[in-house]
Parts: C-alpha cells; structure tokens; sequence
C-alpha cells in the first residue's frame, strides 16, 4: 500500500513533463482551504507543506528514511546515490532546448518557403499569392503539426502500453533518444535545399518525444518508496528543467545579437546547441537509469495496440459509471489544454507572418511566456486558497480568452509589437494558473490505488486534442480570415472547455463523487481480498 501512496505525485512530474514550456508552474500546490473533503484530498495533502512555492525549496516536516543530511557525502544533484534521480535530472537538461529549437526552426522555415514562393519582399500589406505544398506559406508548419497531432494522438495508448507492458523500458528510452538525435542532426543543416526535409524530420521528432516521454514517467514509481524524498526529486527536476531552458533561450540570444545572425543562422545555432545537449545528456541519463521489469503483465496473444485500447476503454467505463464529475474534468481537459498548448503550435507561426519577427523576437517573446506563468501560477494558488480550485480552472479559463480580446482590439500588426508582449505575458499568466490549477484539481479526484492507471488517462487526454488548434489555423488562414479572428476562434476553445465544467457541478460535488468512488474502490478491494 505504501508503494501505492508514493505514485501520488506522479500527477505532478506527469503534467510536468508534457507542458514543456510551463515546467516551472506544474508543481503548485494549493493550500489546504481549497478543499473542505479531508478524505477527498489525500493526495493533494501530501504534497502540502512540503514544498515552499516561493522559492523552490523543499520543507521537510521531518526526516526522510533516507538520511536526514542531503548535504552530507551527496551532492543535492546526487540524490543520495539514487542513480534513477540522477538520471531524471540529466534527461531534463537534455529536453529543455527541444521546445526552444522549434520555434527557431518554424521561423526559418517560413523564411526559406515564403523566399522560395516569392512572398519574401512583399510589404506587410500585400498578400502572398505563392503556395508550397499547395499551401500557404503560413500554412506549412502548422499542417505538419495538426498531422502529427493527429498521429500522436492514435499511437498513445499503444505508447502507454509498451511502457506498462515491457521489460525494456530502458532500452526503448535510449532508442527514441536516439532517433530524436539524428532527425535534429538533419534539421542543423537547414537551408533552401533542405527544409522539407527538416519539415519532416520535425514531425517524427514530436511523434517520438511523446514516446520518450511516457517511457521516462513510467521510472517514477520506482524512483524511491519514501515520500517526501519523491517530493524533492520531482521540484529539483522541475528547476533543473526551467532553469535550463532559461539558459538555452538566453545564450541564443546573446549569440543572436552579438554575431548578427539572421533567421537561417539562428536557426543552425539553436539547433547545433540542441544536438549536443540532447545526445550528451540524454546518453547520460539512459545509460544511467536501471532496467526494471513491467508494470503490468500483459495477456498472452493480445498485441501492444489492442492491450493499449482495451485498458483505456476500463478505465473510461469505470469514471464513468463511478465518478461523473472526474469524466468531465478529463473532457475539460481534452478542450483546454489543446487551448493552452497553441502558443507552441500556433504561436511561432503567428510571431512571423502577422507580426513580422525575426528568430530574436521570437525568441524573446518565448522567453517571456515561460517567465510570466510563474506568477501565474502563484496567482492560482491564491485564487484557490480564496475559492476553490475549480473556481480557479473556471477563472482562468475565461482569463485565457478574455486575452484573445486583448489581441483583437490592441494587436494590429509589425507596428504594435509592446501590445504582442502584452498579450504574450498575459497570455502565459492565465496558461500557468490553468495547468497549476488544473493538476491540483486531477490529484484529489483520483483515488490513491487508481492513479497510475488514471494518470495515463489524464495525459492521454491533455494530448489527445493537441493538432485541432494548428488544424484550425490551417483551414482558416487557407480561406483568407484575417489572423485576428483565427485567434479568437482558437482561444473560444478555452470557453468550451468552460462550458464542459458545467458537467463536474459544484466543487462539493466533485469531491462528495470522488469520495463515493474511493469508497468504491476498498470495497472492492476488501471483497477480492476476502476471497
């Protein structure tokens, strides 16, 4: 049981990992006036006074039975000798340049294609009449990440079962670094001849992050039995992480300014940067991580993609007959996070070719929708500790849109670029309070012998709607609607996933329904121990 209680904050590096961009807000901890259930809260009480959202730092109410000293003979990077801790770490600093080297490969990219169709000259006036691929210029990337999305989605659960089902995990995880590696390693040599082919190479590199990534969190269970050392692993991967793509944003940057590169130039560099730091640390950390035997056995004869299936349709089955209100927040979720997750899909795109910026602008604005989610975050924490968490998810729902108005009204364009920073940073506020808000919500609803399976689940469903945005943009933009509105359209999604709220009720409700499939659970639990 007690092995059972330490996948508790699973939920957190969970969401963690796959709000790249966000890494820094998805460990927020809501204080305990957000949840009158005492029952219903276990888990989110877990974490509580352990972790100083402030600063980062990890406040241990007492010892941990792995030694008291965290100083002592092991560095804090050492984890006390723990290699698969080691090895999270590693593979963080490895992950952090992903997100920042898509962006400056989009903008390259639309720079060669809209050259390539004669579009590269026109004023910001004129419209570019060439296509490649029979689209839009603008239209390129964001068709690449739609199918991916598309294709991502499908192959989760056959992911989700590899990961639960195999012995080689370990393996399995050095394997996708490695295909990872080589399709950046074709993405440096980015130019006029090439870019098709990174184009490509961008598409299975997001379709094997996410296989990456579900192979990664499968080592979080078995990182320690002990709690609240769990708890300082997963705030110091969480640092380690913004930290590092802190810096990565920053030295391209410096390097940006001080050599003068243009678009093409800054996207080798931001590229070249990402392979080294990628394949050195991500050799690092999977020739460091332990092999470790599955999850879950698996059914003689049945295939990876027909375990992977059948386990997601139980789980469906069982929220949905035993705890409604959870069935809608995973609905929200669904909804919401496709939202959130447009900055990265849609984002660079519109940086270029309604905003007219170059790698550098990019890059800044990246770097201040990282930074702004963190008193997002913050902001949520307060709103919860006044309200209630789901009052808080509703809040910065409707916060999230109300920005796509902000955008309307003030952004017109080249010429108004403190506006686009505008609504980046506010943009990025309402994203951190949401994703904190969010995670803190999933972890009391979920009963505590369910959570890996319900974790799954819960990814599975931030993920699975991922390419509708791009796809949005992409058929809107093909037809001619003017940017301004693609992005209303985009950000009303936000008040969909309001309206799918509606289905949880009252907060009391989802924590009463929560309590009611919990009970269900030891019941069961009791009767099969029984026999």
């Amino acid at each position: 049981m007690s092995g059972e209680r330490d996948k508790t904050t699973e939920v957190d590096l969970n969401h963690l990992y796959f709000k790249e961009e966000l890494s820094a807000n998805n460990l927020t901890v809501f204080n305990e006036k957000s949840s009158p259930s005492s029952s219903s809260s276990t888990s989110l009480r877990q974490l509580e006074g352990e972790v100083n959202m402030e600063d980062g730092r990890i406040d241990k109410k007492s010892s941990s039975s792995s030694g008291e000293d965290m100083g002592g003979k092991y560095r804090w990077w050492e984890f006390e000798g723990n290699t698969d801790a080691q090895a999270m770490i590693l593979d963080q600093i490895g992950t952090a340049p992903i997100v920042g080297g898509f962006f400056l490969l989009t903008v390259a990219i639309l720079d060669i294609v809209e050259d390539e169709v004669g579009c590269g000259d026109l004023d910001d006036e004129m419209e570019c009449e060439g296509t490649a691929w029979g689209l839009k210029p603008s239209s390129v990337m964001t068709t690449c990440l739609g199918l991916t999305g598309i294709i991502g989605s499908l192959l989760m659960p056959i992911f989700g079962a590899i990961t639960d089902y195999t012995t080689h995990r370990r393996k399995f995880g050095y394997a996708s670094a490695v295909i990872i590696a080589l399709c950046v390693a074709v993405q440096c040599s980015i130019s006029h001849d090439t870019w098709e082919l990174c184009a490509v190479a961008q598409m299975v590199i997001l379709v094997t992050f996410f296989f990456h990534g579900s192979v990664r969190l499968a080592y979080m269970p078995s990182v320690t039995d002990d709690k609240d050392v769990l708890v300082d692993i997963v705030a110091k991967v969480d640092a380690t992480k913004y930290s590092t793509n802190l810096f990565y944003l920053m030295f391209v940057l410096v390097m940006c300014t001080i050599l003068s590169l243009d678009n093409i130039e800054t996207a080798r560099l931001g590229l070249i940067t990402t392979f080294f730091t990628w394949s050195i640390f991500m050799h690092l950390a999977w020739t460091k991580f332990r092999d470790v035997p599955a999850l879950q056995e698996k059914e003689i004869g049945v295939s990876y993609l027909s375990a992977g299936f059948k386990k997601l349709s139980r789980t469906r089955h069982e929220v949905f007959v035993y705890n409604r209100p959870l069935m809608w927040i995973f609905i929200m979720c669904m909804i919401g996070n496709s939202c959130i997750a447009s900055f990265v899909t849609v984002g660079s795109t519109i940086s270029v070719d309604y905003m007219d910026f170059d790698s550098l602008y990019v890059l800044l604005a990246n770097t201040m929708f990282t930074i702004s989610a963190v008193p997002g975050s913050l902001l949520g924490k307060y709103v919860s500790s006044k309200k209630n968490v789901l009052y808080s998810i509703r809040f910065f729902l409707v916060w999230v849109f109300l920005t796509s108005i902000v955008f309307y009204a003030t952004v017109t364009g080249s010429d108004s670029i403190a506006e686009f920073y505008i609504y980046i940073l506010l943009f990025g506020m309402g994203s951190g309070g949401y994703y904190a808000s969010e995670t803190a919500l999933v972890s009391m609803l979920v009963p505590l012998d369910k959570e890996a399976e319900l974790m799954g689940t819960y990814v599975f469903c931030t993920r699975i709607f991922i390419w509708i945005p791009p796809t949005i943009y992409t058929i809107l933009n093909e037809r001619g609607v003017p940017v301004k509105t693609i992005v209303i359209v985009i950000e009303s999604l936000a008040l969909l996933a309001l309206v799918m709220t509606l289905g949880i009720g009252n907060y009391q409700n989802a924590l009463d329904a929560a309590e009611k499939h919990k009970n269900k659970r030891e019941v069961v639990a009791d009767s099969n121990g029984d026999q």
